[in-house]
């Protein structure tokens, strides 16, 4: 999945840096172990950060062209997960995107693998505006956000937010008035 969207970033001109590697650890190292926040990527223009990545999965799509499965409903997003962004917006100064890929699961005997069938992506001031409610999911102790997925938009369109200089505007907003709450 990390070198397709790796891949796609290459086409446009963009540098994809990786910095959260995922690895494998026990559950309850994971419930005990309090890690410095971060995000998953960070994109450079002629080696400058220009913006950073916030890279979230699931089965569910939003929208746009063949879709595979379900359409997700509302997003949802941690409350821990929206502060950790939060935060590494406001420590380094960089705009934080969030994107979503739909991940399903293929069989490919004797099990099965993942695989990346769609990429859409919001900018922190729309996703902020998307923000509807929060509660506990059922079954679970961490409360959640929940937003409107209307304003994702199909990865094909990334390019040209940045390309357009529609980037940049989002840059200046964040400049002027800092990240946005991604949740009340």
């Amino acid at each position: 999945m990390t070198a397709r969207f790796e891949e796609a970033f290459r086409q446009s001109l963009l540098e994809l840096e990786q910095l959260d590697r995922p690895a494998l650890r026990a559950h309850d190292a994971q419930v005990l172990e309090r890690k410095t926040p971060s995000i998953d990527f960070m994109i450079h223009e002629k080696g400058t950060p220009i913006a950073g990545i916030e890279l979230k999965t699931g089965r569910s799509h939003l929208g746009g062209w063949a879709p595979v499965g379900a359409k997700m409903a509302t997003f949802q997003l941690d409350h821990g997960d929206c502060d950790d962004i939060s935060e590494v917006a406001n420590a380094e100064r960089i705009v934080v995107y969030l994107f979503h890929a739909q991940v399903i699961d293929r069989a490919e005997p004797p099990t099965t693998r993942f695989e990346a069938v769609g990429l859409w992506w919001i900018d922190p001031f729309s996703f902020s505006d998307s923000y509807q409610t929060s509660r506990t999911r059922p079954r679970e102790t961490k409360t959640a956000a929940y937003y409107s997925t209307d304003r994702f938009r199909p990865f094909e369109e990334f390019e040209e937010h940045w390309r357009t200089g529609e980037m940049a505007s989002v840059r200046q907003r964040f400049d002027l008035s800092g990240q946005p709450p991604l949740y009340r």
